[in-house]
């Protein structure tokens, strides 16, 4: 097999069944540089060559990711480490499996697990994996070390995931000991067009925090008309029934999410944010002696609106909370961060990575009282299924901005979902998705600095992203999830320490 010599590509190589890969799925593919932060750059797959050709228009080390099958551990968006430009390709499999390996080790001495090596099996998969993979990379034959990496890869990352497990026990042990979790640890998004006797008797019995998106081209489909009847509606539910509210985003950046008649701002911040404002006021107005959180704006990082420059972002954060406290001190605001891998960075280099746009905010002086994030897996680039490892250390990221966090729209599919956005430990099922929703509920709310975990839809909707992620299906039916959930809050609703005198 010849490769070609080109000068600062990185290439990989990949092996099918039967030697060099003539044609490799190119999913969710981004070039990763210095401190996680996603940078430009062209990738490509050479079927001549079988290799995934990599040309960053930054000069340094970069880490490729990619969606990779796994095996049983699913279809997942994994990464190589920071990789230097080489004569010869990389193999793609043993690049994959070096970083889980590596991350287990140090997110193990990170999080003082190390001590604990005997009572948690997570350590003996991670044994096997790091000695397997020693035997594959002394290989002469790299169709031997591509597929002796594969399977170290699978259990790397399976060890990793019991290793995120269990260091959540241990966490969700230690804040809950001497207390139970508060009523607003979990919540759910409820989109207000339906509003049912039913609907509203699953929230009252297994949340204790409502989230109202409200979305702009839903309450003002035309300028200046708006309709205040679906979220009227659930207010009133919420008031009656003492239900703590979260109303947003207010402002959703992201593509589809403003009116359609709002193209006439599409390069004009100021006359943007003069409508943000005037619409923001009128929901404060509104609702404003009920709500206590207010989401002012999502997918703001992206810089894919007229809100371009960082200088914008603030001034809009900064307006926006203003107006939304101008009445009542007491009221808290976030900001949502919608895209936190940052993938947007590959086609909007000059936009900010996420955490940079959070830390930004907070230095202009702005007093954010949370940080929304997104975590819903299984959809379009950029929210391709993430094994458990990959979460925890996102979320542990978080630690840094020293701003309270809500993990403010989680959610997996139940069912098949398009080629290109992965699958966790098989193929999505409602069993799989109760699965996944009872570990990140509780690696999430094990950590202190998370205040809620929230799923991101209670019911199915044609319009839910991902598809198929909600609590309900179409034909009304609970899902395992919601159970899944729900024992997850029974066990918070008293103390942990209580469970050993049990």
């Amino acid at each position: 097999m010849a490769y070609h010599g080109i000068s600062r590509m990185l290439r990989f190589a990949v092996f099918d069944d039967h030697g060099p890969a003539r044609d490799w799925p190119m999913h969710d593919v981004v070039l990763i540089g210095k401190g996680d932060v996603v940078v430009p750059g062209t990738v490509r797959f050479d079927p001549e060559t079988s290799c995934i050709e990599c040309e960053p228009e930054e000069s340094g080390a970069v880490a490729l990711g990619i969606l990779h099958d796994t095996g049983s551990m699913g279809t997942l968006a994994l990464r190589t480490c920071l990789l230097p430009h080489a004569a010869q390709p990389y193999i793609l499999t043993a690049e994959l499996a070096r970083r889980a390996i590596g991350q287990f080790l140090t997110k193990a001495e990170e999080w003082h697990m190390a001590s604990m090596a005997d009572e948690v099996a997570a350590f003996d998969h991670w044994e096997q994996s790091r000695g397997d993979f020693t035997k594959a990379m002394v290989s002469e034959d790299s169709l031997h070390t591509a597929t002796q990496a594969q399977s170290c890869l699978e259990r790397a990352v399976d060890a990793s995931e019991r290793l995120a497990i269990a260091h959540a026990e241990v966490l969700l042990k230690r804040r809950y000991a001497e207390r139970p979790a508060s009523s607003t640890a979990m919540g759910c998004r409820v989109q207000p067009q339906r509003c049912t006797g039913g609907l509203q008797k699953v929230l009252a019995s297994h949340f204790g925090l409502v989230v109202l998106p409200l979305q702009w081209k839903d309450l003002c489909p035309a300028p200046g008309e708006y309709n205040w009847d679906a979220a009227d509606a659930w207010m009133e539910w919420a008031i009656d029934t003492k239900r703590r509210v979260v109303i947003g985003p207010m402002i959703d950046l992201e593509p589809g999410k403003l009116p359609p008649w709002s193209d006439q701002w599409s390069s004009d911040y100021h006359a943007l944010r003069d409508a943000a404002y005037e619409h923001v006021e009128k929901i404060v107005q509104r609702y404003g002696d009920a709500v206590g959180m207010w989401n002012l704006v999502s997918g703001m990082e992206a810089g894919a609106t007229a809100v371009a420059t960082e200088r914008e972002m603030v001034d809009l954060v900064r307006t926006l909370a203003l107006l939304v406290r101008s009445a009542h001190r007491g009221r808290r605001v976030v900001v949502e961060v919608a895209r936190p891998w940052g993938h947007y960075r590959a086609k909007r280099p000059m936009a900010p990575p996420p955490l940079h746009f959070v830390s930004r905010l907070v230095q202009s002086g702005i007093r954010l009282d949370a940080v929304g994030i997104r975590l819903l897996q299984g959809g379009t680039t950029g929210s391709s299924t993430r094994d458990a490892m990959a979460i925890c250390t996102m979320l542990d990221q978080l630690m840094k901005l020293d701003v309270p966090v809500l993990l403010s729209a989680a959610g997996v599919p139940d069912g098949p979902v398009a080629q290109g956005r992965g699958s966790w430990r098989g193929a999505w099922s409602p069993k799989r998705q109760a699965a996944w929703a009872g570990v990140m509920a509780q690696v999430a709310l094990a950590r202190p600095y998370i205040e809620s975990f929230i799923w991101g839809d209670l019911y199915d909707t044609a319009e839910a992203h991902p598809p198929t992620s909600g609590l309900i299906s179409t034909s009304g039916k609970a899902k395992p999830a919601l159970q899944k959930l729900a024992q997850i809050r029974q066990r918070l609703r008293t103390p942990l320490a209580d469970e050993a005198s049990t």
